[in-house]
């Protein structure tokens, strides 16, 4: 980053890291610009988290397989802890935050996921926009049979530069 080192007391990054290719490098100029006792949050999703209930559960789960193409990290808070403590922090201990939707109401995080998570798979692992789709109206149409059901983690990681 285009800043002088230790020039902010508190960094955040909230679902970036999962996307960064070379996020030990990300990690080491977090720690290159916080000044030392400034703090860093972090909050990253493990997309193995991921529960979400589907009629046809052998689509859902190539669905989700593809979607994990998405990022380079799909699992990196398994990873974050030690990456953080090699790079100099001190690390609290983590905490998970869950995302939960028993219902498919339009504004939910899920509901606004499928047709995301849609455009990305398409042509991946096979998955045509037939099957896409497909899914996508099934979990909906599971929604309006009151037979909804999404679960995701987030967790959160608070460190501090000594």
């Amino acid at each position: 980053m285009p800043v002088e080192c230790d020039s902010f007391d508190v960094a955040v990054s909230t679902q970036v890291l999962e996307y960064v290719a070379d996020v030990d490098a990300a990690i080491a100029e977090l720690f290159r610009v916080v000044r030392p006792g400034g703090r860093v949050a972090i909050l990253d999703t493990d997309w193995d988290s991921i529960v979400w209930h589907s009629p046809n559960r052998d689509l859902m789960n190539r669905i989700l397989a593809a979607w994990e193409e998405h990022a380079p990290h799909p699992r990196l808070p398994r990873t974050l802890t030690n990456r953080l403590l090699r790079a100099g922090f001190r690390v609290a201990p983590p905490q998970i935050i869950p995302l939960f939707n028993a219902n498919c109401d339009p504004d939910t995080y899920s509901n606004r996921m499928i047709d995301l998570i849609v455009s990305f798979v398409v042509d991946r692992r096979d998955i045509t926009r037939g099957a896409a789709e497909a899914w996508a109206r099934e979990v909906r149409q599971a929604g309006e049979q009151q037979e909804y059901f999404f679960s995701l983690n987030r967790y959160l990681f608070l460190a501090t530069k000594p």
